[in-house]
């Protein structure tokens, strides 16, 4: 039996809490807007074009759970920058 630890991490004393994410994207959005959301994931997360994309392509009409454990901080950044798309963006902080 496996038991839920939080996940965080210690950096310099402080600790970061580290969370999965998880983002639908409405099924109506244009083209031109899912390049935008994919600019935004790719030059935030540093992955490449194409894992960007599969991703973002994946969340079209329903959640995903991003690929990568990531911090609170960064989720925050992110749905600042996505706010003028109408992603949704949801979070666990246990996985």
């Amino acid at each position: 039996i496996e038991t839920p630890i939080p996940c965080t991490k210690e950096d310099s004393g402080n600790k970061t809490n580290l969370v999965r994410m998880s983002m639908f994207i409405p099924e109506k959005t244009s083209t031109e807007t899912k390049i935008r959301i994919i600019k935004i994931l790719k030059e935030q997360f540093n992955f490449s074009l194409n894992q960007t994309k599969e991703y973002v392509d994946s969340c079209i009409g329903r959640y995903n759970i991003f690929p990568k454990v990531i911090t609170q901080k960064d989720i925050d950044t992110i749905i600042e920058k996505l706010k003028p798309y109408d992603v949704a963006i949801s979070t666990v902080g246990f996985y």
